[in-house]
């Protein structure tokens, strides 16, 4: 298989699955490993053999893309004229320190291959992926259980004063009747 199958068989896979320019942005990301490959010295047979099989890559990506991960690789912007178009693509709020994943540092904090940020004087977010069904669930479940206790907790602050209402508007009544004499 040469660059161009493999490149040819990436975009096939994807298209039609993810966003145009998610797949420009995987294309113009594996095309420029493979430039940066080669410039050390390495043929693009050796690449193809670290790489493995396009469908399988391609696969990886959908996958990630279910898991609710932008398609596009870390670090690599869809539109390269938004950063001045200098640099290929790569974001310039990046560093990278490898070409085989390893951490990236972000200006606002440090970053994993997963995703994942951490600020070193802020605080620190959690996402929750919704796109499996048992979360859906748990979390509706969550919102009913608030619900039933709101209208239990009011049911019973109303039972309450439905209880006392009379000999409290007595009182009241009483209290007026004698203020007024």
């Amino acid at each position: 298989m040469s660059r161009q199958e493999f490149l040819q068989e990436l975009q096939e896979t994807l298209e039609g699955e993810i966003s145009p320019s998610a797949v420009r942005d995987n294309l113009r990301y594996y095309e420029n490993y493979f430039r940066e490959q080669n410039a050390l010295g390495r043929d693009d047979d050796a690449v193809l053999a670290e790489l493995g099989d396009a469908r399988l890559i391609a696969r990886t990506i959908l996958q990630s893309v279910e898991a609710g991960v932008d398609a596009s690789p870390e670090g690599y912007d869809s539109d390269p004229t938004d950063h001045g178009g200098k640099d290929g693509g790569y974001r310039h709020d990046y560093t990278n320190t490898g070409t085989n994943g390893g951490t990236q540092n972000r200006e606002e904090g440090n970053s994993s291959r997963y995703g994942e940020t951490t600020r070193e004087n802020g605080p620190e977010i959690h996402y929750i992926d919704t796109s499996k069904w048992y979360v859906r669930f748990g979390i509706a479940a969550v919102c009913v259980l608030i619900l039933v206790l709101l209208f239990a907790l009011m049911g019973g602050i109303f039972a309450l004063l439905i209880r006392y209402a009379g000999p409290i508007l007595l009182f009241v009544l009483l209290y007026s009747l004698i203020r007024r004499m």
